[in-house]
This record gives structure tokens, C-alpha cells and sequence, in this order.
């Protein structure tokens, strides 16, 4: 487990025992949640493969066209890319 999804965890643990139920915690949550996904790797779709390699594909949260083997992250969202050929 990753250190955002055990600070979420904790913050959900500890919202639930002291029963917190305002704004601000459901927001934290919610905003802790969204980093975790973004950080998360997802494979990209349509992914074209050279036979060795996946050199081009799509974002997978926005679509947009993704050319570039070394970025990590998508220039436009921001979510952490997998390039990875199953």
C-alpha cells in the first residue's frame, strides 16, 4: 500500500471514530481520493505496439494522444501513465 492510500485510509478511520461529518473532511477525502487515482497507473488505450513496444496510445481518463514512451504522466490531465505490453 502506497503512503496516499494509507493517509486516506487514516483519514477515513479517523472521520469515522470521532463520527466527523463535515464539509471539509468529506472534501479531504474526496481531493486525497482524486490524488490517489491520478498517481495510480493506467494503461493507455488503443495502444499501437511495434511488435517490441507500445510507441503511441490515448489518455485513458481524457483520450488525448500520447506519442511519447517517456512521459510518465499525461501533458494534459496529469494522470500517471502504464506503457507497459502486457
Amino acid at each position: 500500500m502506497d503512503k496516499y492510500q494509507e493517509a486516506l485510509d487514516y483519514l477515513e478511520c479517523i472521520t469515522k471514530a470521532f463520527n466527523v461529518t463535515n464539509d471539509i473532511s468529506k472534501l479531504s477525502i474526496e481531493n486525497l481520493q482524486d490524488l490517489i487515482d491520478k498517481a495510480t497507473p493506467k494503461k493507455l488505450t488503443e495502444p499501437y505496439f511495434d511488435g517490441y513496444e507500445v510507441l503511441s496510445g490515448y489518455c485513458p481518463i481524457c483520450g488525448l494522444e500520447q506519442e511519447h514512451m517517456n512521459d510518465d504522466y499525461c501533458v494534459d490531465c496529469g494522470q500517471r501513465l502504464d506503457w507497459s505490453v502486457e
